[in-house]
C-alpha cells in the first residue's frame, strides 16, 4: 500500500512556533523600557547643553553678563525670578522656552532650575534615573547624584557658588 506524505505543520508544530514568538516579543517589550527612558535623558542632556549657548547668546547681547537685574531688566536676564529659564526674553523666548518644555516633557517629575548672576549661571535637572545633569559657566556639565539646588552650589543664596556638583 502507497503511504501519503502530508505537506505542511501540524496544528501542534504552529501554536508552539506561535508561542515562542510570543515570549521573545515579550521579552523584547519588557528591556525596551529601559531604552526608552535613556533616550529621554539623553534629550534632557542635549537641551540643557544647549541652554549653555543661548546663555553665552543672552551675555553677549547684555554686554557680557546673564542677569543685569533691577527693574525693567526681567526681559534680559537668562533666568527669570522663580529660577527657571526665561520665557520672557526678549530676544530668545522662544529658544528658552522650547529648551525648557523639552526637559519636562522627557520627565514630568524634573525639577529644572536656573541660578545666574552677572558672571555665573547654572542650569540643572533631574534625569529620570533620579540623578541630575548640570551645566555651568565654568564650563562644566556632567550627571551627578549630588542635589545641584544644594546650599552654596546652583542655589541663589547668599554665597551661591553657581558651580556643578
Amino acid at each position: 500500500m502507497f503511504k501519503r506524505k502530508q505537506k505542511g505543520f501540524t496544528l501542534i508544530e504552529l501554536l508552539v512556533v506561535i508561542a515562542i514568538i510570543g515570549l521573545l516579543a515579550g521579552i523584547v517589550l519588557v528591556s525596551l523600557g529601559g531604552a526608552q527612558d535613556s533616550a529621554r535623558d539623553a534629550r534632557i542632556t542635549a537641551a540643557l547643553t544647549q541652554s549653555r549657548s543661548l546663555a553665552e547668546l543672552v551675555a553677549s547681547s547684555n554686554n557680557g553678563s546673564y542677569m543685569l537685574g533691577g527693574a525693567g531688566a526681567a526681559n534680559t536676564d537668562f533666568c527669570d525670578a522663580v529660577n527657571t529659564l526665561n520665557q520672557a526674553h526678549a530676544i530668545y523666548s522662544i529658544e528658552l522656552d522650547a529648551i525648557e518644555d523639552d526637559v519636562l516633557a522627557q520627565n514630568s517629575a524634573s525639577a529644572l532650575g536656573c541660578q545666574a548672576d552677572a558672571s555665573n549661571f547654572c542650569v540643572y535637572a533631574t534625569l529620570n534615573n533620579g540623578q541630575f545633569y548640570c551645566v555651568d559657566s565654568e564650563a562644566s556639565a556632567g550627571q551627578t547624584v549630588t542635589d545641584p539646588n544644594a546650599d552654596g552650589l546652583c542655589l541663589d543664596d547668599a554665597t551661591p557658588t553657581f558651580v556643578c556638583p
